[in-house]
């Protein structure tokens, strides 16, 4: 047996009334902002770019990105990095900044005569800090892993990021902590 309601006018006129709304106001309702980084690597360089600052843009009604980029040469044991900016000077537009650099083997101690092996990485770290993400750099024979930041810095002389080392550990010997 089977059973048939029938849909009165005024059902008809509701399912169309929130069908209706439900098109003219679906406009207003953003899709989360997905956040991506990258990387390549090419032989003995690194290539790696991250988010490291984010602002609320009121005309677009979004939230915009400021990123960095990073470039390892793990031969040379130089960290470089750079924040784009786009600026119009005359009638061209340029868009990388000054670039500034970290010395690795200085920041790892690495003895002069040593073939260092670097990796790096980034990552945001979320409710923990309202900042950017991070660059971590891991040197694999000593068993160093260093974490960095970079800031987009405007001074008297003119513009030039601030590149700087947080904390660096040592976990050569080190055992690591069970999963739980």
């Amino acid at each position: 047996m089977r059973l048939s309601l029938p849909l009165r006018p005024a059902t008809w006129l509701a399912l169309a009334l929130g069908l209706l709304a439900g098109v003219l106001l679906s406009p207003l309702t953003r899709s989360p902002a997905v956040l991506a980084a990258g990387g390549d690597r090419s032989g003995e360089s690194i290539l790696n770019s991250a988010p490291i600052d984010v602002n609320y843009h009121q005309g677009l009604k979004i939230q915009i990105s400021t990123d960095a980029i990073y470039f390892l040469d793990w031969k040379a044991g130089k960290l470089l990095a750079s924040v784009p900016s786009p600026r119009k000077t005359g009638t061209t537009t340029k868009i990388l900044g000054p670039i500034v650099e970290r010395d690795l083997i200085a920041d790892f101690g690495i003895e002069p005569g040593r073939s260092p092996q670097f990796m790096m990485t980034t990552a945001q770290l979320g409710n923990y800090d309202n900042t950017g993400a991070r660059l971590f750099v891991l040197e694999t024979i000593s068993r160093q892993m260093a974490v960095y930041a970079i800031q987009p810095q405007t001074t008297s002389a003119g513009s030039a990021p601030k590149f700087e080392l947080l904390e660096k550990i040592n976990f050569a010997g080190q055992s690591a902590a069970p999963a739980r």
